[in-house]
């Protein structure tokens, strides 16, 4: 069992820091949107919460 884990270790660390990265970015995006958009109506910020 622990062979498996051994290969696939590599993978799931590149995978997660992709993931961390992304996410981060996400984020980001989301807070420079609030504040260079605060006069948007509720509805539009409302649909950038959900994505």
């Amino acid at each position: 069992m622990s062979a498996i884990i051994a290969k696939t270790y590599g993978a799931v660390l590149l995978g997660s820091l992709i993931a961390t990265f992304l996410s981060g970015m996400n984020t980001l995006q989301t807070i420079l949107y609030f504040r260079l958009y605060p006069k948007d109506s509720v509805i539009i910020k409302t649909s950038v919460r959900q994505s």
